[in-house]
Formats: C-alpha cells, sequence, structure tokens
C-alpha cells in the first residue's frame, strides 16, 4: 500500500485532520472508517505527541506596541531574571550578560 515511511506518515496525518474536522470521537471516526482504535492511537501519537488534536490553523495574536509592559526586554538565565527598559544601553546589556556567564 505504502512505498515508504513519509507516504505513511503523510497518509495518517490526512487522516488526523479527516478526524479532527469530522467532530467525531476517536472511537466513532475509527468505526466508520473500520480504522482499529490502536492504530490510530499509535499514528497520533507518532505524529502530535501529547496534544489532543492537530493543529492544521495556528492562531496568532498580534501583539500591538501599547499593549506591550514597559520593559522592553526580558532575560532568563538560570533563574535570574534581567529586565531592560526600552532603550537600554547596549554596553550595559553586554557587560549584564558577561556578569551572567560567570555566574551560570
Amino acid at each position: 500500500m505504502f512505498q515508504g515511511d513519509q507516504e505513511k506518515r503523510l497518509y495518517w496525518e490526512k487522516q488526523m485532520i479527516d478526524w479532527d474536522q469530522s467532530g467525531m470521537t476517536r472511537a466513532q471516526w475509527c468505526t466508520k472508517k473500520d480504522i482499529k482504535c490502536h492504530l490510530f492511537d499509535y499514528w497520533k501519537s507518532r505524529l502530535y505527541g501529547k496534544r489532543e488534536k492537530p493543529q492544521n490553523n495556528p492562531q496568532f495574536v498580534e501583539l500591538k506596541e501599547e499593549s506591550l509592559p514597559d520593559a522592553g526586554l526580558t532575560v532568563i538565565v538560570n533563574g535570574i531574571q534581567l529586565c531592560l527598559q526600552r532603550n537600554f544601553d547596549e554596553l550595559s546589556f553586554k557587560s549584564a550578560l558577561q556578569c551572567l556567564k560567570s555566574i551560570s
């Protein structure tokens, strides 16, 4: 049926999208398609890990400048948090990074 692993992967990716768009439970969909539930579970896990369903339409949120906090940048290294204002001094930032490097 399949020439290789890539074809299997593409086939199951399409099946997962079909299942997601069907609105059916896994059991309902598998029964309708005559697919064993354990095989479906195997490929779902292989393709998507622990996610419940495939994400075929990722959602993006536009960040508007007025919604951003006053801090321009936050850097966390080994649990140490460094917050920089929007117009921070580049030399001070380099110095702070060197200091963080020496701690870690």
